[in-house]
């Protein structure tokens, strides 16, 4: 049992380092918990100029967007378009925040897609479907998340 559960373990984390998207993780409070190779190309950085930064650090959100919003923050997923500077560079990116308890505690899922594409949740499903071998796609299907 324990060796299946660290297979899991691998091939999520497999998924996760080697997306083509940047893919973000923050706690409750909005620290970054996690970043994949994709978001630290993106942000040029290293895992540990990302880690444990605000999301409001990391890119220039106006925390009014998100004032009497904190339930549904919670509950629902939530597409934003937001800036970041890069060696005083504007860029513009889509984020999908997608909450999720991890470890009995709430965490945030943040999905970076470049500003100029319109973005699909179904897509965002599919390509994680089509990366994933064909023994463990019944077992990786994070609809529960991307809904």
């Amino acid at each position: 049992m324990f060796y299946k559960i660290r297979e899991k373990e691998i091939l999520l984390r497999n998924l996760f380092d080697n997306a083509l998207n940047p893919i973000m993780v923050f706690d409750a409070i909005s620290i970054s918990l996690d970043a994949n190779r994709a978001a630290q190309k993106i942000f040029e950085a290293e895992i540990e100029e990302i880690v444990e930064k605000t999301i409001w650090n990391l890119f220039s959100i106006d925390e009014n967007d998100f004032k009497g919003e904190d339930d549904a923050l919670y509950i629902d997923s939530k597409v934003a378009e937001f800036d970041f500077y890069i060696h005083e560079k504007k860029r513009r990116m889509k984020l999908m925040i997608i909450p999720m308890d991890g470890c009995g505690r709430k965490i945030f899922y943040a999905i970076g897609k470049d500003g100029g594409r319109p973005f699909s949740v179904d897509e965002q499903r599919d390509r994680l479907i089509q990366q994933t071998p064909c023994c463990h796609r019944d077992e990786i299907l994070f609809e529960h998340t991307l809904n």
